[in-house]
């Protein structure tokens, strides 16, 4: 969607209309969706975590400055609605402090594995660590930022989700 377009469409839609909240429900939701599905891995939690979201992002969109994109302010609303309101949590971990001697694990080779079966069988926060880091490409603050934790723990989530991917891969090569 070019800019000019998406701006005069925003405007429309902080005007209540409905035919222009149509449209940026149409060009994002595809987005939103596989992102939520990726989240909580389950389709029909996903789809109530995307209309909870597109709720809450025409309600909320008088308070959207365009000082970034809409799509990357529209994500930000759904993970919180998937963390507020679903059940969507990060387990508990050790504060980075502990693990500071830790390694990067080196990620297998992505097409001689299946990923996403393996991906399924971790947590719901091992999954959100990985999908908001790697997939969403948000930086450990902007985690951070968003599911209301600290830096240290959104990276220690993150070394752990690694480590248990590769647990899964490896026992699956036995």
């Amino acid at each position: 969607m070019s800019q000019i377009i998406e701006s005069e469409l925003i405007e429309l839609c902080k005007k209540h209309d409905r035919r222009a909240q149509q449209r940026l429900y149409q060009a994002y939701k595809d987005s939103l969706f596989t992102l939520a599905v990726r989240l909580v891995k389950d389709r029909e939690l996903a789809r109530i975590i995307l209309q909870d979201a597109f709720i809450e992002i025409f309600k909320s969109l008088h308070g959207y400055r365009a000082d970034s994109g809409i799509f990357a302010w529209m994500r930000v609303i759904l993970v919180r609605c998937a963390h507020r309101n679903k059940g969507f949590y990060f387990q508990k971990t050790e504060e980075l402090s502990a693990l500071e001697n830790y390694e990067d694990i080196p990620a297998p080779e992505a097409e001689a594995v299946d990923l996403k079966s393996a991906f399924d069988e971790m947590s719901s926060g091992y999954r959100a660590a990985l999908t908001l880091y790697y997939l969403e490409e948000m930086s450990h603050q902007e985690i951070a930022d968003l599911l209301n934790i600290s830096v240290s723990t959104s990276k220690s989530q993150l070394h752990h989700a690694r480590k248990k991917l590769k647990e899964i891969l490896e026992k699956r090569k036995l």
